[in-house]
């Protein structure tokens, strides 16, 4: 019995086609059952680990069938409860299979390019969105589009070409840039007074909110549509109202936002600020 089960643990690639045929008929016949643990047999032709017929055929099975590496934002998902009230991760109930983060100070911390980000949502392709814990520079959104700037970002604006040209490419280590995917982002005007009533609330409740001696911070939408230049954009006021500034004004925050790809992986963390995610470097 050694010496046959010696010839089938090394033909391996024989044993990953047949293995579906084999499992498939054990049941489909009498056959004589015994403990598989108790069986040991000489490995040293198979290349294998396992001392027992059961793990070298898990062992088997798992190089002829690997498992997929795990998603980032699936492995958030399977170690995180969803919520319904308070600080967490809620569904998002207009986008299917996208989950977003919510309250005052939710478990969502993470490292990335050897600084503290936080996570905004995950997507349904599995990919996560991402924006920095703080301010990274103070400028304007655009200065060369009109009198008072323009705000058009897809011109580009100045602040679309710091970020995806000189922010991208020289404050963002090389391993931080791989794991960025390009995405559609979408831009769309909103009415002023809706956003503007409950600004109170959204600054105690809000993790988005952060004042650290900004007096505002860029929104990446364009203000209503006015007569006077060539447009405004939406910027964060350090009370937590929002304001239509113009573009070229020059002392706006910064926070930038990307998506990570589903590929990369998370090694430990649990989100929390003394505990953030951290990512695998490969």
């Amino acid at each position: 019995m050694k010496n046959n089960i010696k010839k089938v643990l090394k033909n391996r690639i024989f044993l990953c086609a047949l293995t579906a045929a084999i499992f498939g008929t054990v049941g489909a016949s009498a056959a004589t059952y015994f403990n598989s643990t108790n069986v040991t047999y000489d490995n040293k032709e198979s290349g294998l680990q396992s001392e027992n017929v059961q793990g070298a055929i898990d062992e088997l099975y798992n190089e002829c069938f690997p498992k997929e590496p795990p998603t980032i934002g699936g492995t958030i998902l399977e170690n995180t409860t969803i919520v319904t009230s308070g600080d967490g991760l809620y569904e998002d109930t207009y986008e299917e299979d996208r989950y977003f983060y919510k309250g005052k100070n939710p478990n969502n911390y993470i490292t990335f390019n050897n600084e503290t980000w936080r996570i905004i949502s995950i997507e349904p392709d599995k990919t996560i969105k991402i924006m920095s814990a703080n301010n990274v520079a103070e400028r304007p959104w655009d200065e060369e589009g009109g009198i008072r700037g323009s705000s058009n970002w897809i011109r580009p604006a100045d602040l679309n070409k710091y970020l995806n040209e000189t922010y991208l490419t020289t404050e963002l280590s090389s391993t931080a840039q791989s794991q960025i995917i390009a995405k559609n982002w979408s831009i769309g005007a909103v009415t002023f007074g809706t956003i503007q009533d409950n600004y109170r609330t959204c600054q105690n409740t809000t993790w988005m909110f952060v004042n650290d001696d900004y007096d505002e911070i860029w929104t990446l939408t364009p203000g209503p549509d006015t007569s006077d230049y060539d447009g405004r954009v939406f910027s964060v006021y350090y009370d937590g109202s929002m304001r239509n500034e113009y573009p070229f004004s020059p002392n706006t925050g910064v926070r930038p936002a990307l998506y990570l790809s589903s590929s990369v992986q998370i090694t430990s963390g649990n989100g929390s600020s003394g505990n953030p995610y951290i990512l695998s470097v490969n």
